[in-house]
């Protein structure tokens, strides 16, 4: 489905990556897997992506780097490939470390809170790499030509139809216990020198080019047909400064391991009709070392810095700042009493579509056993009856008021129905705001707050802003 990583951050508290394509698929699976498979499990999950802001420093001074906006400098031995942890980044703020690469270099993930992202830590990640001899940011092409070059795998190459083996790790199947799909790969026609093996490409001949992922390989004096199929190709970079040639990889190629290291190939692209000369190549190796120095992070609310109040008619659009948390609750199985909601915060824990609270501490529905604690930060005592998520960084929150013409402005933007008898103050919704998914609450008379990923802040602030203009332009 995706490929990623998961990180262990307590006893029962779990950080899974995706790509971002494969976000959404892979959590509307786990939810599945919640759900529908294991309803017995006592299992929450909630989209922690935009509460986030993280970065990946790559490269043989990325420790360096590091450590020169940690508070605390990385020693090696507790860093380990694959280790994780919570560490104090420039002064105080708390942050999230992961020593691990995509790119195949020495390499961390480092994640603060979002509104720490774009303003802060970035531009401090930059100025420092700047110092360390020019390093700088880097795009997915060079990303994509490093990982070819080590032989690091994606999504492309993981499709369904390869085993372990296929991609060089049949070694860390273990031979003494089981696991999802061991029992399946041991079957006749999953390993031997027929399976086709991952091995790397680059071009020879004339056009020092290769086509994208899925041309197929044959050998070089063999038609290009069916019966004579090699193998395949999952991926092709760019340019490889390192070995001044393109690079593929997936060449997926019958008995490939056996094969390394100088034969030649005949690539054709049925689909764009193209042909290449290409040759098998082994894969390649990375460095380190080490640093010290430190600076402070510059916080942006979700509407980069704040945006004073917009009134266009008699309708007024203003950034709100919740002032303490936004905090994810979702019930354990096993808790007491959703009383507890009313006792250390003096609120219920709300119904489906409603809210309960006032305004300086308000709990808000948001689906399935799930609320939005808004305002205080949840109390201590919550943590033996609710999991709960720290959301502060993820979501915009957009007050819209003023005479009836709230109304008018929303329903050029969404399709719920926003009359006076069916949306009442204390109700809340979750729905679509133009092509954006919102949380929509009445608070006020004449009053509604508006939620949305802090990603899409600005959208929404444009879009409503649209609206309310051509509301005040009819008269």
């Amino acid at each position: 489905m995706d490929d990623g990583t998961t990180a262990r951050f307590g006893e029962n508290h779990f950080v899974m990556t995706t790509t971002t394509a494969a976000a959404g698929q892979v959590m509307a699976h786990l939810e599945f897997v919640a759900q529908v498979l294991k309803p017995d499990w006592d299992v929450h999950l909630v989209s922690a992506t935009e509460q986030w802001a993280q970065f990946a420093v790559a490269g043989p001074k990325s420790r360096d780097l590091l450590n020169a906006v940690l508070d605390d400098a990385l020693e090696p031995e507790a860093w380990p490939f694959m280790a994780c942890g919570e560490v104090s980044v420039a002064g105080g703020v708390k942050g999230r470390l992961f020593r691990i690469s995509f790119s195949g270099e020495h390499a961390y993930e480092l994640a603060v809170p979002a509104r720490y992202g774009e303003g802060g830590l970035w531009r401090l990640l930059l100025s420092q790499a700047a110092a360390y001899g020019g390093g700088g940011p880097y795009g997915m092409e060079a990303l994509n030509v490093l990982r070819i070059e080590k032989g690091f795998i994606t999504h492309s190459e993981i499709h369904g139809r390869v085993t372990a083996d296929d991609i060089g790790m049949g070694r860390m199947v273990s031979a003494k216990k089981a696991c999802i799909g061991k029992a399946a790969a041991s079957r006749p026609g999953l390993s031997g020198p027929e399976r086709e093996q991952l091995v790397g490409l680059k071009p020879v001949g004339a056009v020092k080019q290769l086509t994208a992922g899925g041309a197929h390989l044959f050998n070089e004096c063999d038609e290009a047909v069916r019966i004579n199929d090699q193998g395949y190709v999952t991926s092709v970079g760019g340019f490889s400064p390192t070995l001044g040639t393109m690079l593929g990889l997936g060449g997926f190629l019958k008995n490939g391991r056996a094969r390394h290291g100088g034969e030649r190939l005949r690539l054709v692209d049925h689909v764009r009709t193209s042909k290449r000369s290409a040759r098998s190549v082994t894969r390649f190796s990375s460095t380190r070392t080490e640093g010290a120095c430190v600076a402070s992070l510059v916080e942006m609310t979700p509407c980069r810095g704040g945006m004073e109040p917009v009134t266009i008619g008699t309708v007024t659009l203003s950034e709100v700042l919740p002032g303490g948390a936004i905090s994810s609750l979702s019930p354990l199985k096993g808790g007491a009493s959703l009383e507890v909601l009313k006792q250390t915060h003096g609120m219920a824990f709300p119904a489906p579509n409603r809210a309960t609270g006032k305004a300086t501490a308000r709990a808000v529905w948001t689906g399935r056993n799930q609320a939005m604690l808004i305002g205080p930060v949840p109390d201590p005592a919550l943590a033996d009856d609710f999991a709960m998520t720290d959301q502060s960084d993820a979501w915009a929150v957009l007050r819209l008021e003023g005479g009836g013409a709230w109304r008018d402005v929303l329903a050029r933007l969404t399709p719920l129905d926003l009359r006076e008898d069916r949306f009442k103050r204390g109700h809340t919704a979750r729905s679509q705001l133009g092509h954006m998914t919102m949380s929509l609450t009445r608070t006020g008379a004449d009053v509604v707050e508006i939620m949305v990923f802090r990603s899409m802040a600005r959208t929404a602030v444009h879009e409503l802003t649209q609206a309310m203009t051509g509301v005040a332009a009819r008269g």
